[in-house]
């Protein structure tokens, strides 16, 4: 049996702060997530260095769009990630909560 990976989604500053306790407590199980809403490096990056957590495993870059764009976006852009990780037999499982 493979080991799965916790799919942990933010976007927003305050959505960093408040997960990255859990992000710690999950550790390499964390598959991070960022949507990309704040792409500017003063917006999200400084949280992420500030905090000690890593860059994220996936960028889904929906930053700039209208608001149902980029909903529309993250929400494909996860779709394809997760069943992506389903066809090949090379990756983890990913468990979205």
């Amino acid at each position: 049996m493979r080991a799965a990976s916790i799919a942990v989604v933010f976007g927003t500053r305050p959505e960093i702060v408040k997960l990255a306790p859990v992000i710690w407590a999950l550790g390499p199980v964390a598959k991070v997530i960022h949507s990309g809403q704040h792409y500017d490096p003063a917006l999200s990056d400084v949280f992420l260095d500030e905090l000690g957590l890593r860059a994220p495993d996936v960028s889904l870059a929906v930053g700039g769009m209208t608001r149902a764009a980029q909903i529309g976006t993250a929400l494909l852009a996860l779709d394809y990630t997760k069943s992506d990780s389903k066809r090949s037999p090379n990756k983890k499982k990913w468990i979205f909560s």
